[in-house]
């Protein structure tokens, strides 16, 4: 637990160490709060903003942000924004609310194992924590207000089970004046009426507990309009009679005329779930000593099986409760199966009003008239108190459309479908659906039909797992005997024919993506529409996953956060630890409705995307090695903002993050004619730099090459003269030589064309390396001293360190080794002064060869073993290998060979954690030349 505690059972109050903090104004108050009832947990701003307004205004989403901008200054770095939300970092147990539960579960345990001195302690101190009702100073306006109803709701049932608790141990003279005081605060709850009638009775006071069942009766008739139910009349006549149960009595159940059978059929072929059901039915506790309904909701993106997974596992908890109900000789009460249309297009969602009627008249109630939603689930609740009844309500559209439907009996259970995760409604146990495994799939494709495994292995890659998906291609299967499941697998792999091969008529995976894609796109809701428009963005957008910073670049507008959020909410796009995807079929979905956007719109936003990727990894790469950066060009932003790593670490963390999406970005380059050449030229610069570090050369040579192509049709020397040399520095790495010569020679011919000193200098330095490594010496010098001359002449120090540092290495490869070690110590010193922690470990590492190449051994090995401990500080694998290398070879010219060998086993071992077997050769070959063993 932190220093922070937080009040809600009654006025707002949070505190640190002790000393209560200024939490600012009401709505201010109602943000915190509402974080509060799920700590740990990102609330999206869209769901936010209905939170604290019932209409929010156009400036909502920036009061929320300035709201939260001073809970952050009041309570510290507790409260993250994340995912276009927000969440506050604290354990439940910091605020009495989350005390309160726990010891309210506390006391049910030390009741279940009848410890029941221990129970009531902890009810004493859950319900001693009450200050008022939960939020009670907060506007009574806000929608959050419904939220608090049923905490404080939980108030009054801790009440009842401990009132009933001390019942149960003797008469409590105390016990009518507290109930009376919970009745003054819950006036329609019969239960506690009930109590009170128990308390009075016990105690010897029969008036007063028949005084207290006609004022319940008043109450109950003024506020709800209903008489009192079974147990309060069934209590009345046992005090009556004068029995001596009565204050333990149980209500006996109410005749129940109608018994509903409405589930549909068992779904034939059921795969792939076993583990989601098998979690909801744990959920299931034995109705006769539940206190409360199960709630169980499972949601997920359309097409994934919510439905399926619902009506199978109705199935199961009603062959259970029928058992259970045969075991303890009484019967259940049935079950009831209601469509809410809330994930289907063209279809009016249910309105609640009308889903209770429906639910009364599965019950045998007669038609309610004119009662309002409030009147019909007060008779839904009371009509369900002592029920044994199974609800399915599929399909809901959101937490508010379900609500007022939930039956309150103990022996009920609810199963709930939705898209959206229903993240503010209470419930037992909820599962969110994934696709399906490849291997599942291809059970699934079997169940309907036995076909070759290969062929249906590629049906369900091309399905993406999606269980509607993979049922429509079985049906298309049976249904088209002309095609063989070869056949049917190559038109699958069309991404023109996909889609359609997958529906049938308005059913179908692209009906089912659609109706979520028309809810937005047709809502009022101004961040519903830009997230439509984000979501056709986004399926143009050539890469497998994003970044959130991207997604913003790409909407680039006031909602960009809440937009995706609410695509985040309904399954749209999945987030995985802030990475955005969009699942195949949905992203060729996507492709198809960006069709209606106009040119005017989709080009610059693709430009947005790119640029943002530039400049976000250009001021990463900054983070790893602090040196001039190239100059983009012009920013294209005008709300979005690119990221902004501040330490070396997370600039390697979003480089690695978001380096393949870069190089799919760059391999579609020549189909994105909006995204300006130099910015494609400028992420390969910097995926090329992050290559060194990682190790990745291979992942770039492919789409280096399409950019060199791109920028020789182009005509643009500059581009190309870059391209060419980032594609050739990797080319390089690999030992493919003729392939990195080829990319050179017409490198440089294009120099002359080039007036950028920096371009020109670094080409110089990149090629007098590669030369001497070739072997072509006085080539290689001549470039290198031509390059330093040029970085002295523009006074640039890190461009000067690099050159000394490349011209202090070809010195020591030719021999020159006084010269080499006054280059290479004057270029560790400029770097030093840089700080620059890359430069200074491949300095060392130039330094101690050549060192120990002129005698000095000792200090030779001691500049190896800094560089060595820099490199795995800074999490290099690919140096720590380079480093590895250049040690045995010192150590075996020093005739040190065990120590060598044991250099070449880390190194091998360096190159097992990387799993790259070339690598692994070239060490062997290194070894087998200086004759150190293995």
């Amino acid at each position: 637990m932190s220093e922070l505690r937080f009040h809600i059972l009654g006025p707002t109050i949070a505190s640190r160490a002790g000393r209560d903090l200024e939490l600012g104004s009401p709505k201010q108050r109602t943000l915190l709060v509402a974080l509060l009832l799920e700590p740990r947990r990102v609330l999206p701003m869209r769901r936010l903003l209905n939170l604290l307004w019932d209409d929010p205004p156009t400036s909502a989403t920036a009061n929320a942000r300035t709201y939260a901008y001073g809970l952050r200054k009041a309570l510290g770095p507790v409260l993250h924004a994340r995912d276009g939300g927000y969440r506050l970092d604290v354990a439940p147990t910091d605020s009495d609310l989350g005390q309160f539960s726990a010891e309210v579960a506390a006391a049910r345990l030390a009741r279940s194992a009848d410890d029941l001195s221990a129970a009531e302690r902890h009810y004493e101190k859950a319900l001693g924590m009450w200050r008022g009702a939960c939020g009670e100073d907060l506007p009574a306006d806000v929608p959050l207000q419904h939220q608090l109803v049923t905490i404080t709701e939980r108030r009054a049932v801790a009440m009842e089970e401990y009132a009933d608790l001390r019942l149960r141990q003797g008469p409590d003279p105390r016990l009518p004046e507290e109930l009376r005081q919970a009745l003054a605060d819950h006036p329609t709850r019969e239960g506690l009426w009930a109590l009170l009638m128990r308390a009075l009775a016990a105690g010897g006071d029969t008036a007063g507990a028949l005084e207290a069942y006609q004022r319940a009766r008043t109450e109950l008739a003024a506020r709800l309009g209903v008489d009192p139910g079974a147990e309060l009349v069934d209590l009345q006549r046992s005090i009556l009679a004068r029995e001596p149960a009565v204050v333990v009595a149980s209500p006996s159940a109410p005749s129940r005329p109608v018994v509903p059978h409405e589930l549909p059929a068992r779904p034939p072929v059921f795969v792939g779930r076993d583990a989601a059901v098998a979690e909801l039915l744990d959920a299931v506790a034995d109705p006769g000593v539940r206190r409360y309904p199960v709630v169980l909701s499972i949601d997920g993106p359309g097409g994934i099986g919510k439905s399926t997974l619902a009506v199978e596992l109705a199935h199961r908890i009603s062959e259970h409760l029928r058992a259970e109900a045969g075991q303890a000789d009484r019967q259940t009460d049935g079950e009831i199966y209601v469509d809410l249309h809330g994930g289907h297009s063209g279809l009016r969602p249910a309105n609640p009003a009308e889903v209770l009627v429906r639910l009364l008249r599965s019950l045998g109630e007669p038609e309610p008239g004119r009662e309002d939603l409030g009147g019909l689930s007060a008779r839904w609740r009371s009509l369900t108190h002592d029920r044994r009844l199974l609800v399915v309500l599929d399909n809901v559209l959101d937490a508010d459309q379900v609500r007022p439907l939930l039956p309150n009996g103990p022996g009920c259970t609810v199963v709930i479908t939705s898209r959206p995760r229903l993240a503010d409604l209470d419930v037992t146990a909820r599962q969110t659906l994934s696709t399906l495994d490849i291997d599942t799939a291809v059970r699934l494709l079997k169940a309907h039909g036995e076909a070759d495994d290969g062929a249906l292995r590629q049906i369900a890659h091309l399905c993406g797992g999606l269980p509607l998906a993979l049922r429509m291609a079985a049906a298309r299967l049976a249904s088209r005997t002309d095609l063989t499941v070869g056949d049917f697998a190559l038109r699958l792999s069309d991404d023109r024919l996909r889609l359609s091969e997958l529906g049938y008529r308005d059913t179908g995976v692209r009906a089912t993506f659609r109706s979520s894609f028309v809810a937005l796109a047709g809502s009022a809701d101004p961040v519903d529409r830009d997230a439509a428009k984000l979501f056709s963005l986004l399926g143009l957008l050539p890469v497998s996953d994003c970044s959130a910073e991207i997604a913003y670049a790409l909407a680039d507008t006031a909602h960009a956060d809440a937009s995706v959020g609410r695509l985040v909410e309904l399954h749209l796009v999945t987030s995985d630890n802030g990475r955005l995807r969009l699942h195949d079929l949905l992203r060729l979905f996507a492709r198809e409705v960006a069709d209606d956007l106009p040119t005017a719109d989709t080009g610059p936003a693709i430009h947005r995307a790119a640029w943002c990727y530039a400049e976000s990894a250009r001021r990463a790469w900054l983070c790893v090695r602090p040196l001039a950066g190239r100059t983009l060009p012009p920013s294209p932003l005008t709300r979005a903002t690119p990221a902004d790593p501040r330490t070396r670490a997370q600039g390697v963390q979003w480089l690695a993050e978001n380096s393949a999406s870069m190089r799919e970005l760059l391999f579609a380059l020549p189909d994105l004619p909006s995204v300006p050449l130099s910015v494609g030229v400028e992420i390969l610069r910097h995926l090329t730099s992050h290559d060194g570090l990682a190790g990745t050369f291979r992942d770039t040579v492919a789409v280096g090459g399409r950019v060199v192509a791109l920028a020789s049709t182009a005509g643009d020397p500059r581009a190309e003269l870059v391209a060419r040399r980032l594609l050739a520095i990797n080319l390089q790495r690999l030992r493919r030589y003729p392939e990195s010569q080829a990319e050179v020679r017409p490198a440089i011919a294009l120099l002359p064309q080039v007036d950028d000193p920096v371009e020109r200098i670094t080409t110089l330095n990149t090629f007098g390396i590669f030369q001497t490594e070739w072997g072509d010496l006085d080539a290689a010098e001549q470039s290198l001293r031509a390059g330093l001359k040029l970085a002295r002449e523009h006074d640039d120090p890190p461009w000067t360190s690099l050159l000394l540092h490349s011209l202090g290495m070809h010195q020591r490869v030719r021999g020159v080794l006084g010269e080499s070690i006054e280059l290479l110590r004057e270029a560790y010193g400029i770097r030093q002064a840089l700080a620059d922690e890359v430069g200074q470990i491949y300095t060392r590492m130039q330094l101690g060869k050549a060192l120990s190449a002129a005698g000095e051994v000792a200090e030779g090995l001691a500049h190896l073993d800094r560089a060595l401990v820099a490199a795995e500080r800074l999490n290099s694998a690919e140096l720590a290998r380079e480093i590895r290398i250049d040690r045995m070879e010192v150590l075996s010219r020093a005739g040190r060979i065990g120590e060598a060998s044991g250099e070449l086993r880390a190194a091998l071992e360096v190159c097992r954690r990387l799993d790259d077997e070339a690598l692994r050769a070239e060490v062997l070959r290194e070894a087998q030349r200086l004759r150190v063993p293995a």
